[in-house]
């Protein structure tokens, strides 16, 4: 993500920390990397057995607040995300 702002300044920035900082984006242009894509997983790793069904429910709400709140977000600024994320629903065992 790479974002400029009017003033000459830029950043190299990750869609999650635009949205933390979606009051300061009034005088910032978003634009897509120009450069080949890259990507990070987010991960909830648990041992088998332990915390009952605590870990899915994290991923479970996890996964709502980010297909909810995020990708709209997402979708107003950036368009490009919203064809980029990718959100797995099913957890390894």
């Amino acid at each position: 993500m790479h974002a400029e702002t009017h003033a000459g300044g830029w950043a190299l920035l990750p869609a999650t920390s635009i949205a933390r900082s979606i009051s300061h984006l009034s005088a910032t242009e978003l634009r897509r990397f120009p450069g080949p894509a890259f990507s990070r997983p987010i991960s909830i790793v648990a041992r088998a057995g332990e915390l009952g069904p605590l870990p899915a429910k994290v991923a479970d709400v996890s996964r709502a607040i980010f297909r909810d709140v995020y990708m709209p977000m997402f979708g107003e600024l950036m368009p490009w995300v919203t064809r980029e994320v990718r959100l797995h629903l099913t957890m390894a065992s």
